[in-house]
């Protein structure tokens, strides 16, 4: 719930509904595919005729309108006690919250343990542990990392059952009423969930072809929370929780440092297995070999510690190890972070208050 409200990995899904309805409603799929290469080249004809057979697709805006999903940018970066004059290093989190999201999700938590252990940060309502903060040993800072983490399908609906390889199976229906009415929920054995305009669920699925969601929301990940929270607050170095950190359900890129002078970068996820395409094409799920074919293990996700130049930083960039699957399909373009590397450079033995200036003083090109 607090992934979807804080609408973070939903961006990857707005963004498949865009390719979807532009497939759908105009002539111009070259051009998209060419915009977004590599990650439509499957799109072929047979393809786009099935999605002009969807049945009762929700738009991604109102009905006039097309809305280009936002981006609320983040950035956070370490530099390593070389580049400062205190010889210890800094560690600097900036994370940029939609002022509509009221109330606030974050906000300011002081632990003290009996042991005089402190941590100082911000949690999040409701969760147990600091999200963003320090404590005795350890900073560390979360930017979203535009892990594609969840996908669009397309099902094939028979009298209230799905198609899997010729086969059909009935669907999980839940009735739940909302302010008085009856509304309709259907979900496959696989996690696929239906989606339907506001104005069909009230009555019960029929058949046709229809768009399903799927989350990387799994048992074995969901655990992964509580170990994020408590994992950096009992820390004592970077290498105590870089391994755990590449496992979550946020989609996350960590920056870490440290009292014994080291710093970090660890990307994090849930990344799903694709062998039939990158993740930014609904794909026939009645075909077997479109579906997920399990995660990504950690050793999958791109980490760096302590770099030769002396600084890690983000800004929900791409950022991908080209010898690893790949775990992104939309992310922020690259200016910001190359903007925030170039002042990183140029601030040789900065006292710490003098990189306060990164994201204030320093305006990005566009922004």
């Amino acid at each position: 719930k607090f992934i979807a409200y804080a609408g973070l990995n939903d961006i990857c899904l707005i963004v498949e509904k865009l390719v979807l309805e532009v497939f759908r409603e105009t002539e111009h799929a070259d051009v998209l595919k060419m915009a977004l290469e590599p990650h439509l080249n499957d799109a072929n004809d047979e393809l786009i005729e099935i999605y002009k057979t969807i049945k009762d697709v929700r738009p991604v805006g109102d009905q006039n309108t097309v809305h280009v999903p936002k981006m609320t940018n983040s950035n956070n970066w370490a530099i390593s006690g070389k580049l400062s004059n205190t010889g210890f290093p800094v560690l600097g989190s900036d994370p940029h919250m939609d002022i509509s999201k009221i109330p606030n999700i974050f906000y300011e938590s002081h632990f003290i343990g009996e042991d005089g252990h402190k941590v100082f940060g911000i949690s999040a309502a409701g969760a147990p542990g600091i999200v963003m903060g320090r404590s005795n040993h350890l900073a560390f800072s979360i930017t979203f990392g535009m892990l594609d983490m969840s996908d669009y399908f397309v099902e094939n609906i028979k009298d209230m059952q799905y198609e899997r390889d010729g086969s059909f199976y009935p669907l999980k229906e839940r009735v739940i009423s909302i302010a008085g009415k009856d509304c309709y929920f259907y979900e496959t054995n696989d996690g696929h969930t239906i989606e339907r305009s506001v104005d069909s669920i009230h009555t019960a699925i029929g058949t046709g072809r229809y768009l399903a969601a799927k989350y990387a929301l799994t048992t074995e990940a969901d655990a992964t929370v509580l170990d994020l929270m408590f994992s950096t607050i009992t820390a004592k170095s970077v290498f105590d929780v870089k391994d755990t950190l590449a496992i979550n359900l946020l989609g996350t890129n960590y920056v870490l440092a440290d009292t014994s002078g080291n710093i970090a970068y660890q990307q994090g996820g849930n990344v799903p297995i694709r062998k039939t395409s990158t993740g930014l094409l609904p794909l026939p799920a009645w075909k077997s070999e479109n579906l997920w074919q399990g995660y990504l293990s950690r050793g999958d996700y791109h980490s760096v510690v302590n770099p030769p130049e002396g600084f890690v930083a983000t800004a929900n960039n791409h950022i991908q190890d080209p010898d690893k699957p790949n775990v992104s399909t939309f992310t922020a373009l690259s200016y910001r972070v190359n903007r925030i590397k170039q002042l990183l450079q140029s601030k040789r033995k900065a006292l710490s208050r003098g990189f306060q200036s990164v994201p204030v003083r320093h305006p990005f090109p566009f922004s």
